[in-house]
């Protein structure tokens, strides 16, 4: 039984339609009066001869399925194809139309198996070009620029991170304290005078990283489309925070902190192999055309990507 974290069903819509003549709708109809209430259901795949009825019910417009000019609905009904039962209202007052448009319950499987029998499915390892189809089952990362955003703040981070070489050198200097051996003293501050320095180089060092962490996520969050992503092994994958069953939060919670042994399966379409993570020159003539690549720099810095690996654009990912 599949778990979807991600469905992309702008696309699966269009691969029902494209393979059906037509996409499968929902529709349903919810209208208020002071008398009465009427709800409709109509199913179909596709329009083409059709007998039409009209009634009043107010400017409604539904592109290819329904169309109502200055307040008439035109029902479009195909014999043998689309069939539509209804109730009229009397004492009308208000109207609420609710549009829903529900994949099958097989959609997804119907697209693996598309894949399958035409053998369009390739694997990471299969050297991938752009335009290529893959599914790729593996363990991977949930990465989200807005959220590491939020939590990064650098003076706690620090705080919690030598937290417990804090602790270790405040027990050192309680020892020295007690020591009644001058000489013994003498050799043990030295040894805390280094073990300071070392702490306050370690605590600088982490401090300069976590400032260009945070500059980095900021550029990268106003250029790309999108703040969420999936990494695989050789593979980043821009989410669209419309097409995800969680939250980017929730997933980072559940999936975060590292690679999870979990593992995920991720169909999608190859749309770029990354062939340059070095910072371009931003002094030549050429340096309008080099952003992009700018782009791959401040990912492949921050350990995101590495040349070779491919960008996907994910059309589903599901546990199983």
């Amino acid at each position: 039984m599949k778990e979807l974290v991600y469905l992309d069903t702008s696309f699966i819509h269009s691969f029902i339609a494209q393979n059906n003549d037509g996409l499968p709708t929902n529709i349903s109809r919810e209208m208020n009066e002071e008398v009465s209430e009427s709800k409709e259901l109509e199913q179909g795949f596709k329009s083409g001869s059709f007998i039409e009825g009209k009634f009043s019910v107010g400017e409604i417009e539904i592109p290819l399925l329904f169309k109502s000019p200055s307040g008439g609905l035109v029902s479009r009904v195909q014999p043998g194809n689309f069939s539509s039962e209804k109730i009229t209202l009397s004492q009308l007052e208000s109207g609420r139309e609710i549009i829903s448009k529900q994949l099958h319950d097989n959609a997804l499987s119907q697209f693996e198996k598309y894949l399958n029998d035409k053998n369009l499915a390739k694997d990471i390892s299969d050297n991938p070009k752009p335009g290529d189809y893959i599914k790729v089952t593996s363990s991977f990362k949930i990465i989200d620029f807005k959220y590491l955003q939020t939590v990064l703040d650098i003076d706690s981070l620090i705080e919690f991170a030598f937290n417990d070489s804090e602790k270790e050198l405040k027990k050192l200097k309680e020892e020295i304290t007690n020591i009644k051996n001058s000489k013994e003293k003498q050799v043990r501050l030295a040894e805390l005078r280094h073990i300071e320095n070392e702490l306050k180089n370690a605590k600088s060092s982490t401090k300069e990283q976590f400032n260009f962490l945070i500059k980095a996520l900021s550029y990268l969050s106003k250029i790309l489309p999108t703040d969420s992503f999936v990494l695989m092994n050789k593979i980043i994958s821009p989410l669209k925070n419309e097409y995800l069953r969680e939250k980017p939060q929730e997933l980072l919670f559940k999936y975060g902190g590292g690679t999870s042994s979990i593992e995920v399966t991720l169909i999608g379409k190859v749309t770029k192999e990354i062939t340059k993570t070095e910072m371009p020159n931003l002094n030549s003539v050429d340096a309008l055309y080099e952003f992009p690549s700018v782009v791959n720099a401040v990912l492949h810095d921050i350990s995101l990507i590495n040349t070779g690996d491919f960008i996907v654009s994910p059309i589903a990912i599901y546990f199983e």
